[in-house]
């Protein structure tokens, strides 16, 4: 899996590939562990994807991203500056 990340000024776009089909969450949460939103959550072909937050209801702010696909896990930071 690859992150990479594009971001516009209130709209994040976040890349990621699969190998194999599998079972992908992408889910944002707060400083406070709170999901905000769930941007993917489903069963998913192999080949690459991508995902939009569309940031313009978010206040500023740190928030998480994180990414489960088959048995891989990853968390990362993100900072939204309004």
């Amino acid at each position: 899996v690859l992150w990479t990340s594009s971001d516009d000024y209130y709209e994040h776009r976040r890349r990621y590939s699969r190998a194999e089909r599998a079972h992908v969450s992408l889910e944002i949460y707060d400083v406070l562990g709170r999901i905000v939103t769930t941007l993917v959550e489903g069963e998913l072909e192999a080949g690459n994807h991508s995902a939009i937050l569309d940031a313009n209801t978010l206040p500023g702010g740190i928030y998480f991203y994180r990414l489960e696909a088959g048995t891989f896990r990853d968390v990362k930071k993100m900072l939204l500056v309004k």
